[in-house]
């Protein structure tokens, strides 16, 4: 069968390395979550800096599973979309940078999916309707899974920014409370 003999050409997903990547991640989130936890300000570099390290690790899960042709390659958006909602233009800027650099990345270098390569060399239409059906079902995954990402983080963002201006407001109105008193 031809496409036995195409997957035989493409080397199979490199699992050890994937969840290589993924354990780094979790090491560094429990780092995160430790220095969140710190009495010190989280600047808008350290903020971007940490978006750097989710899209680095995001090229790299990439990179061995399809890059562009991956249809989680989307997920590059969430960190643009979380900078847009906390982060000055400049450091907004700067993550789209990184971003986009990874995505290119990505796109002219990456291993090729198994499936995906066998259609590929070969064409066969079973496998063409199965390789369409798998990205479809991919891209479906991805949009929960972003939908679900975008929606908890900006809520979060949003909720946070509800409380400073309650807070604000509240001190305005002692402020104005205080001012009467002197008067």
């Amino acid at each position: 069968d031809a496409n036995y003999i195409g997957a035989q050409d493409t080397p199979p997903i490199a699992e050890g390395a994937l969840l290589a990547g993924i354990a780094a991640l979790a090491v560094f989130d429990a780092f995160v979550w430790w220095r969140l936890r710190q009495p010190w300000p989280v600047g808008e570099t350290e903020v971007v800096a940490h978006l750097a390290v989710d899209t680095c690790v995001l090229c790299y899960l990439l990179y061995l599973t399809g890059g562009a042709t991956n249809p989680f390659v989307s997920l590059y958006i969430v960190p643009i979309a979380l900078a847009a909602m906390a982060l000055s233009p400049r450091h907004l800027a700067a993550s789209v940078g990184i971003a986009c650099l990874a995505y290119f990345v990505v796109l002219i270098r990456h291993e090729p999916l198994p499936d995906v390569a066998s259609h590929a060399a070969h064409g066969a239409d079973a496998s063409a309707a199965r390789d369409f059906n798998l990205h479809v079902l991919g891209m479906a995954v991805n949009f929960a899974i972003s939908a679900v990402l975008l929606g908890f983080f900006i809520w979060r963002l949003a909720r946070d920014l509800r409380r400073r201006e309650t807070l604000a407001q509240h001190e305005r109105e002692r402020a104005l409370r205080d001012d009467g008193i002197l008067a």
